[in-house]
């Protein structure tokens, strides 16, 4: 398996950004990543249980760093945030003083940086652009690992000697006349029924009561069908990957998702045929119709050729006409 620059690097189209042209085109072509936006809590623990699970304690350690400096609160803490990721602009302080929201004069925001906010931002220059987490996040974190790798409905997955596994598995593939790419969480391979399990692991901050509806408003169905198609053209690669002596089946996708609040109690979200469909091919879900990953590629394949991002496809066929 290759590495994941050589990923990163590849010209396919993600799953992530194509949900973006279901938004809006210019939201896709812009390819608005949020590289300068400070990771919410959810979000750097999420990672951190990723990285440990998928890929072991020492690239955890490369990427991810422990503060000992608590990190000030409110608008100081967006002003340390956004002097740091501007720190090589000359006016950096100018960005930061707008973005924190302080109605005080600049000069007053600066008396209060080297009072309350200086050694945290100290602490970010030092800590060579890992991502900053604080010891409780780090308790959570190993907690969660602890979980998933422990608890009676996960453990095979991760422990099981019956299994074999691919962690963080590139993969590509095509559509029509583009080009995809994904990388997958884990493969689990199960020696004795041949039978390959896919799986994205996920943490959340909300209950696990509601996590059904977040697949969909976050649209996992979307990837979930996305990555199943890249499986399926590649399960030649698979089988070799695996030494399978015939074609393995491949289950439906699963996330497998565990409370950041309350670790130890993680499920197992296997999609659906029909869940997959709306993922693949767009359909109704509880009322509510959505596109499919078939459908932002006909998107996509219409903004190319026209070469035009300002409007979504029905208003530049409707010359920019909504009946209401």
């Amino acid at each position: 398996m290759i590495t994941d620059n050589e990923y990163l690097g590849n010209v396919g189209i993600s799953q992530s950004r194509l949900k973006k042209i279901l938004i809006h085109p210019n939201y896709y072509i812009n390819n608005s990543y949020s590289d300068f936006d400070e990771p919410a809590e959810v979000t750097l623990i999420g990672d951190g249980v990723d990285l440990i699970l998928t890929q072991g304690e020492d690239v955890f350690n490369e990427q991810i760093a422990i503060a000992t400096v608590e990190r000030p609160g409110s608008m100081m803490g967006e002003y340390v945030w956004s002097l740091y990721i501007n720190k090589d602009r000359e006016d950096a302080e100018l960005i930061a003083y707008q973005k924190s929201g302080y109605k005080i004069a600049p000069e007053k925001v600066q008396a209060k940086f080297e009072k309350e906010g200086i050694e945290y931002y100290n602490q970010l220059i030092s800590s060579e652009d890992k991502k900053l987490i604080t010891p409780k996040q780090y308790e959570t974190i190993l907690a969660m690992v602890e979980s998933f790798k422990t608890h009676p409905f996960t453990t095979e997955f991760f422990t099981d000697s019956r299994y074999k596994r691919l962690y963080q598995v590139p993969l590509y593939g095509t559509w029509g006349s583009f080009k995809m790419k994904g990388l997958l969480d884990l493969l689990v391979y199960d020696k004795k029924d041949n039978v390959v399990y896919p799986i994205d692991i996920k943490t959340t901050s909300k209950s696990l009561l509601t996590f059904e509806d977040t697949i969909f408003h976050h649209r996992y169905d979307f990837q979930a069908a996305f990555y199943l198609e890249l499986i399926h053209q590649n399960i030649g690669i698979i089988q070799e990957e695996f030494k399978a002596n015939i074609l393995p089946h491949v289950t439906n996708f699963s996330f497998i998702c565990d409370n950041q609040t309350y670790p130890g109690s993680p499920l197992i979200f296997r999609m659906s045929e029909d869940a997959i469909n709306v993922g693949r091919n767009g359909g109704e879900r509880k009322g509510r119709y959505y596109e499919g990953f078939s459908q932002a590629f006909k998107r996509l394949e219409f903004h190319n050729q026209l070469d035009k991002w300002a409007y979504r496809m029905e208003d530049y066929k409707n010359k920019g006409v909504k009946l209401v």
